[in-house]
């Protein structure tokens, strides 16, 4: 075998990984590395993106998914080993990227973004990437992006497409679009009473050179908006824009979405104070006395399902669990196995309610949360505090 020439090589460049990007003129290592990404869903794109923004010296990484690795992920999924199944997809994505990084803080968290994950963690990053497979999924990212004032990218696969959008501002968002197709497909797994039910995911056909693809523009499009100092002097895509990419037969379009008039995602949080205080160590009563509010509402953020109740032998059970995250089984009385329970929900708690003496934990408010006080005075948002990530 030949050898390989040798390459002439600078001692810069051999004492300085990032010297390659550095020769690009408009190149900001820097701005790079301190910049901090939040990446919603480790699977097939997902392990393209941390792959990529690892490799461009992005260093602070967020990586939130509640999935485990499977054998079928390790086609598609560049950081996963076969001893990595059964483990998880956040957690060994997040070390992968440190191996690639030695610089880098990615850490991962096992969870649902919509539940799991505070506000303030949103509001904490630069940018946020959707790489996602589910229509609920996205809907519960496009509001916490909003809420939080982050711009957000999401990006799709399925057999030989893909897409790219851009989400900011009051541009159109992801919700603008949903048509109703989409959300018939949304509410089939959700019971009338909102609770969730078990069906199986899914899985649509895709392949690493998509992903590969979809995640190559959706990095690209950070890096340029980290490099632009604001969304209005970004190259490439504008807020309330879609790539649609086809590789057989190849095809590309730059479609401008419609904002939806009557949509009611777009609403920034503002202006949020910061408690310093870990739901765990706070509860209603206590936030309400805190912040001067005492006659206002805590808004919890979403229907908390507080007890379920046995039409036939009226026994009561305590729950605490959004509705959305409980599962329809939860109708079956564990007493008398009739099936005609009835729940009870709040959204909304008081200083006067049984549930005001309880900690915020305990009725799922995760940490890092942002809460609205709502009272004569309007709506104010208050920040609580957690562990560092």
């Amino acid at each position: 075998m030949a050898a390989l020439p040798d390459q002439p090589t600078s001692a810069s460049e051999l004492n300085d990984r990032y010297a390659r990007l550095n020769q690009m003129n408009w190149w900001d290592q820097r701005r790079v590395s301190e910049a901090r990404v939040l990446i919603a869903g480790a699977g097939a794109i997902g392990n393209e993106v941390i792959k990529l923004l690892a490799l461009s010296g992005v260093h602070n990484l967020t990586i939130v998914d509640f999935d485990k690795i499977e054998l079928t992920n390790l086609t598609r999924s560049i950081l996963f080993r076969e001893s990595d199944v059964a483990k998880s997809k956040s957690v060994v994505a997040a070390y992968r990227a440190r191996e690639i990084d030695p610089e880098s803080r990615a850490i991962g968290i096992e969870g649902d973004i919509e539940f799991d994950i505070g506000l303030g963690i949103y509001r904490s990053m630069d940018a946020v990437i959707g790489c996602l497979d589910s229509i609920n999924a996205r809907l519960a990212l496009n509001r916490a992006c909003l809420h939080a004032g982050v711009p957000w990218l999401n990006g799709g696969i399925e057999d030989v497409f893909g897409e790219v959008s851009l989400y900011a501002g009051s541009a159109a968002c992801f919700e603008c679009g949903m048509t109703d197709s989409m959300w018939n497909r949304r509410n089939i797994r959700f019971s009338c009473g909102g609770q969730r039910i078990s069906i199986p995911a899914d899985g649509a056909p895709t392949t690493a050179i998509a992903a590969s693809i979809i995640a190559g523009y959706l990095v690209n499009e950070v890096l340029l908006l980290f490099h632009s100092g604001s969304l209005e002097n970004k190259e490439g895509m504008r807020p309330g824009q879609k790539i649609v990419i086809s590789l057989k037969p190849y095809d590309f379009q730059v479609v401008d979405l419609t904002k939806n008039p009557s949509c009611t995602a777009h609403e920034q949080w503002s202006p949020v104070h910061a408690l310093h205080v870990r739901p765990d160590k706070i509860t209603t009563h206590e936030l309400l006395t805190l912040t001067d509010s005492s006659n206002d509402v805590v808004e919890i953020g979403y229907d908390l399902l507080t007890e379920m109740t046995c039409v036939k032998c009226g026994a009561t059970q305590e729950i605490l669990l959004p509705v959305e995250k409980s599962n329809a089984a939860l109708t079956v009385c564990p007493h008398c196995g009739d099936e005609t329970r009835r729940p009870t929900t709040v959204s909304w708690i008081d200083r006067h309610s049984p549930l005001a003496h309880m900690p915020l934990s305990a009725l799922q408010i995760p940490q890092h949360q942002i809460v609205a006080v709502n009272g004569a005075g309007g709506r104010k948002y208050y920040q609580l505090g957690g562990d560092n990530f």
